[in-house]
């Protein structure tokens, strides 16, 4: 029987001792579904689809180039491959093109998640370049065998992930910075407070994960009622999979406050996607945690703000920004 490659959890990372840059790129196949990526986030965290957000990584000699989801909640580093068997439109890596990769003998790695969807395949190691900081001996999980649901997995406005350094002119006012809780492994932190609109903040800790991996904005039942509650016609639909509202509503903007800093997250970035080709229904893109037991600040709340992850601490620095 083949021995399962155990893959270190890298989710949190130690000291970064270089600096660079990648910039994020737009995924051609991608198409907001509000359902889809609050399905991805239950079954993601126990209670997977399209990635919004890409970004350039390079495998092997020569170098081959491959848009990934750099995801904080997550740890393996699996691609699409010349032995995938049905790799759709996606890029691959082959292995074989590669003079630096060697094949793990033995080694196979597997994935299944919650709605049954699965990938697996074997190991190599090879040279990966992520923004010019390269890991000569990096293990690199080819895909043989993935479920459909990944192969249509097709960003929208670009940014940038900067690695070892801060950019001071990318944040205005303070970049405070808060505890992270790295017991299971994920960027836990805590929020002190929420306001919707120009309402007094509501004080409290909401306790949660920031996961560039996630899109929505997932926080307790009675927040996110309240929420709502000042959106004419909004409602909890169940066919729809969450709270939906007429695509020409005006929102409300939504804040927390993380350490000294207030982060606000314009309305119009909650109005996540229609709910189907009218164009008449929307999607929340801040909806309930159901039954997760925890709060997801997903793409709606990070892109929103400044954020740094200092794997050192760890903790989480937060600052506003221009949007």
């Amino acid at each position: 029987m083949a021995e399962e490659l155990k893959v270190p959890d890298l989710r949190l990372l130690g000291p970064v001792l270089v600096s660079f840059s990648v910039q994020q790129v737009a995924n051609p196949y991608y198409v907001r579904d509000g359902p889809s990526a609050l399905l991805k986030a239950y079954l993601k965290y126990g209670a997977t689809p399209p990635s919004e957000f890409l970004s350039p990584i390079s495998i092997g000699t020569p170098a081959q180039v491959l848009n990934v989801d750099f995801d904080t909640g997550s740890s393996d580093l699996w691609v699409f491959s010349t032995e995938t068997a049905n790799a759709g439109s996606h890029t691959v890596y082959s292995p074989s093109n590669s003079s630096t990769a060697q094949k793990l003998s033995g080694a196979t790695w597997s994935a299944k998640y919650g709605d049954g969807s699965t990938s697996n395949g074997d190991v190599y190691m090879d040279i990966v370049d992520v923004g010019g900081f390269t890991v000569s001996s990096q293990a690199v999980e080819s895909a043989q065998v993935v479920s459909d649901v990944f192969i249509s997995d097709p960003a929208i406005s670009a940014g940038t992930y900067n690695f070892g350094f801060i950019d001071t002119s990318l944040y205005t006012g303070t970049l405070d910075f808060v505890d992270v809780d790295s017991k299971a492994g994920y960027w836990t932190f805590t929020a002190s407070g929420y306001r919707i609109g120009s309402a007094d903040i509501t004080t409290g800790n909401i306790t949660g994960v920031a996961d560039t991996g996630t899109s929505l904005l997932m926080l307790p039942t009675s927040v996110v009622q309240a929420y709502y509650a000042e959106v004419p016609g909004a409602q909890n639909v169940a066919s729809a999979g969450g709270w939906t509202f007429s695509c020409s509503a005006a929102l409300p903007d939504f804040q927390f406050v993380v350490g000294a800093v207030t982060i606000a997250i314009p309305g119009e970035y909650i109005n996540y996607a229609p709910t189907d080709n009218t164009g008449q229904s929307c999607f929340g893109g801040l909806q309930d945690r159901g039954p997760l037991g925890i709060n997801i600040f997903g793409a709606v709340a990070l892109k929103s703000a400044f954020v740094v992850f200092d794997g050192s601490k760890p903790s989480l620095g937060w600052a506003t920004k221009n949007l």
